[in-house]
């Protein structure tokens, strides 16, 4: 599909690489076929994210995974001379390692993006505090990269004719019993919800499964949704 390229801009990177990057206005015909199917997605630490029916969506920890090598790198980085040959050689090492580290992030944010895609029509999730993760849980937050997760989930969802919804951090979605209503107070150590009506469920899969009633009923939808 053409499309009018209105700027150009390049760009050199910390790897030193040159980019061409575009800017284009192109008309989106939206063509896909609808599958009919909605689904609310809960956030995890342990587990990337859970679906309302309680599938897992595991998401390799990339920085976790190069640590030991990343660790080396800034090593060498260190006992080099600031402005010699070696310096400047050792800190394009470490910053291509940190690209390639970012590549494959990415590659798997835009693969299961698709995957989702490929499955539901509409899209729930909570919008998240990540400052107030990060503060709690540290490079961790940043490593499984939730954020990023969503602006690319959002620009595929658009393009194949997609809705993703964000319902309100405040909503009740983990005290919330899904089967009855009745409200629950959990630790962060609690991870399964027993409720007196007798269910007893995770507490992922049931945050997910309120998360999808929540966004469906427009109860705690934030302002602005696309």
């Amino acid at each position: 599909m053409g499309g009018m390229v209105k700027t150009l801009t390049i760009k050199r990177d910390k790897v030193g690489r040159l980019w061409l990057v575009f800017s284009v206005i192109e008309k989106i015909v939206a063509g896909e076929a609808s599958t009919g199917e909605s689904g609310g997605f809960d956030f995890g630490l342990k587990t990337f994210l859970v679906d309302d029916s309680a599938k897992r969506y595991p998401n390799p920890l990339y920085f976790a995974q190069d640590l030991h090598k990343t660790r080396k790198l800034n090593k060498v980085l260190s006992r080099k001379v600031p402005g010699s040959k070696h310096h400047k050689r050792a800190r394009r090492d470490l910053a291509k390692h940190h690209a390639h580290t970012a590549n494959k992030r990415r590659d798997h944010q835009f693969k299961l993006a698709h995957q989702l895609c490929d499955v539901y029509d509409t899209l729930y999730f909570e919008d998240l505090n990540l400052q107030g993760m990060k503060a709690l849980w540290g490079r961790k937050v940043s490593d499984l990269g939730f954020a990023s997760f969503l602006t690319i989930l959002r620009w595929v969802a658009f393009k194949r004719a997609k809705t993703v919804i964000k319902i309100d951090r405040f909503a009740p979605s983990t005290k919330t019993c899904s089967g009855c209503g009745a409200q629950h107070q959990l630790t962060l150590r609690d991870r399964t919800l027993s409720c007196a009506c007798g269910l007893v469920i995770d507490r992922d899969h049931n945050a997910a499964i309120n998360i999808k009633v929540f966004g469906a009923s427009k109860t705690y939808q934030t302002v602005g949704q696309p």
